[in-house]
């Protein structure tokens, strides 16, 4: 049987906990997920243009931001959504 060196066994043990706590730099958007990643780093993306198959831009803009803007749009849709008008009602 293979026995594991004790140097090993004590680095495991105290690796497996820090592991499992987030890092404190993360943090958690609108809907409760958990960003990968910190919130003011900058990501960008490319946006095509509707109706358009060359056009596009680029826009970058942080982590956070990126989440606040999904959350609005999400806000919008659901009002939409539950404000209909029905015709002949």
């Amino acid at each position: 049987m293979r026995r594991i060196p004790l140097s090993l066994a004590i680095a495991f043990s105290i690796g497996v906990p820090a592991l499992a706590q987030p890092p404190a730099d993360q943090q958690v958007n609108v809907d409760g997920q958990r960003l990968n990643g910190k919130a003011g780093q900058v990501i960008c993306r490319v946006q095509h243009e509707t109706g358009s198959r060359l056009r596009a831009h680029r826009t970058c803009v942080t982590r956070q931001q990126w989440s606040d803007q999904r959350a609005q749009d999400k806000a919008l849709v659901e009002k939409a959504q539950t404000n209909r008008v029905w015709p002949g009602g």
